[in-house]
């Protein structure tokens, strides 16, 4: 048995399909008294009042359009002016589809109403064997209708609710389509005076979501300068708060600029001063010192090492059997001679803290260590003129080794003098002056790395911001093109107070 449509016969208050229930409500217009809710300059808040059942021509109001005078309009002017554009093609569009919603509903009642009959209505088949399938035939079609007229329709009050609506409304379509597709032996045979009706019905609702969705397309096509003039007016707004970001960027930066050029001033007298100080010019003096003593060395170090690189073959060979230290001080006769009279490891050591007499005088240690390379000197003359070593020109090596010998207490004294004159240097030597200078340079040094780098910030966000400028005057125009177009009456976006 199928199921009873007693509890929704009367869900749905009949109604003439396209004419909804007239209203006890006064019309309104929106050039009528006290219908300041839907000026766009009023409070935005006041703005959703145009959709309590104002109805309005499709043409714009003229005494609206009157009160738009003048050319130029804010961005926010613009935003609410065009958002009330909207809202009123979203009130027309409720309008235009509140009769098609009351029409569905009427005749979903109907094929509700049809349906009933259909279900106590006593349907005759000749043949008994049809019997079975007849009956449950028509209680699928019965039920499938009840299961989709169950909900009524909602009211429509948004641009979301119209498109819920048209949805629902092709589903129905579809499915009573579907309906009739595969129940028509059923209806051309043995429902015939059901059949024509159901069909009309289906026909209508067919009709009517065709209106649904011509008037939402219709909406579509006429908001679409709307939606694009909206988008452009957020893109123009977003660009202006790019500039202004970028503009306090560099204001920003500017200011750090001029803070640490304050700072480069404060470190440059800092320096000047310590440049004038005593203690700072004794220090220059003394490394003017120092770089003659240096080359005095280079001096000394070329001198002896070609004194004694003609003996090498006879150091070499007299190295062979003797034990470690002298091979040692055979090594550093032919590798650095010049260090065995400077002996600067020594001097780096003593020179700070080395008293006025050990300036003066060397220490005993020091001429006994000088002393035994010299009688190293003397041994090996010695073995190359006994023959002891074998060496090629051994007459000229011994006439080297008697010039050695022979000249060595004049090395040793000049030797002697470097030595002085480093340890001497070395104790009057004050850094303190000379690092603080160093110290405020490298400072300098970074300050201006700084101010290098955030004057070439500046220079790229200034480089940016003319780029940004004309993307605003271009987007300016187009945006007050389209708003032009839209109201009817030329407008010019500002941007100044933006």
């Amino acid at each position: 048995m199928s199921p009873s449509f007693d509890f929704i016969k009367n869900r749905f208050k009949p109604k003439s399909k396209f004419k909804p229930e007239s209203s006890d409500q006064t019309e309104r217009h929106p050039n009528s008294e006290g219908n300041n809710a839907l000026d766009p300059d009023s409070n935005s808040d006041r703005y959703h009042q145009s959709e309590l059942g104002l109805e309005r021509s499709d043409r714009p109001d003229p005494q609206r359009l009157s009160e738009w005078s003048g050319k130029a309009i804010s961005i926010e002017e613009a935003t609410n002016r065009l958002r009330w554009i909207e809202e009123q093609k979203t009130t027309e569009l409720v309008q235009q589809l509140s009769p098609i919603r009351d029409s569905a509903q009427a005749s979903l009642q109907s094929i509700v109403d049809l349906a009933s009959d259909l279900q106590n209505d006593e349907i005759k088949v000749e043949n008994e064997r049809f019997e079975s399938a007849v009956e449950n035939a028509r209680s699928m079609v019965i039920t499938s209708i009840m299961k989709d007229a169950n909900t009524s329709f909602p009211e429509i009050g948004s641009y979301d609710d119209a498109i819920k609506f048209k949805d629902r409304l092709e589903s129905l379509s579809n499915r009573f389509g579907q309906l009739t597709g595969s129940h028509s032996k059923l209806f051309n045979v043995f429902l015939k005076k059901y059949a024509d009706k159901f069909r009309s019905e289906f026909a209508d609702f067919s009709n009517l979501k065709k209106k649904a969705s011509k008037s939402i397309e219709n909406y579509d096509l006429d908001l679409d300068d709307t939606n694009a003039c909206s988008q452009k007016v957020a893109n123009l707004s977003s660009n202006l708060s790019s500039l202004r970001y970028s503009q306090e960027r560099i204001a920003s930066l500017s200011a750090e600029v001029a803070e640490v050029e304050k700072n480069i001033v404060q470190l440059t007298t800092r320096r000047r001063e310590i440049e004038q100080s005593e203690e700072y010019k004794n220090h220059v003096l003394l490394e003017s010192e120092f770089k003659e003593l240096e080359k005095s060395k280079a001096e000394f170090r070329e001198y002896v090492s070609d004194l004694f690189s003609h003996l090498n073959r006879a150091f070499s060979k007299y190295s062979y059997g003797v034990s470690k230290s002298v091979a040692a001080k055979i090594e550093l006769l032919s590798s650095s001679p010049s260090e065995i009279f400077l002996n600067e490891r020594e001097t780096e050591l003593d020179g700070p803290s080395a008293s006025p007499s050990q300036v003066m005088e060397r220490s005993k240690e020091d001429r006994e260590r000088i002393e035994t390379y010299r009688t190293l000197l003397i041994d090996i003359r010695g073995a190359v003129n006994k023959g002891t070593i074998s060496l090629k020109d051994s007459d000229k090596v011994s006439a080297y080794l008697d010039r050695a010998i022979d000249l060595f207490p004049k090395i040793e004294s000049r030797g002697w003098e470097i030595r002085q004159k480093a340890i001497i240097i070395r104790q009057k030597q004050n850094r303190k002056a000379f690092d603080s200078i160093k110290s405020l340079d490298d400072l300098i040094q970074r300050n201006e790395s700084e101010i290098a780098e955030k004057k070439n910030l500046v220079a790229e966000t200034k480089a940016a911001i003319e780029v940004k400028k004309k993307e605003i005057q271009d987007l300016t125009n187009e945006c007050s093109n389209l708003l032009t177009e839209i109201i009817g009456q030329e407008k010019i976006i500002t941007t100044a107070n933006d």
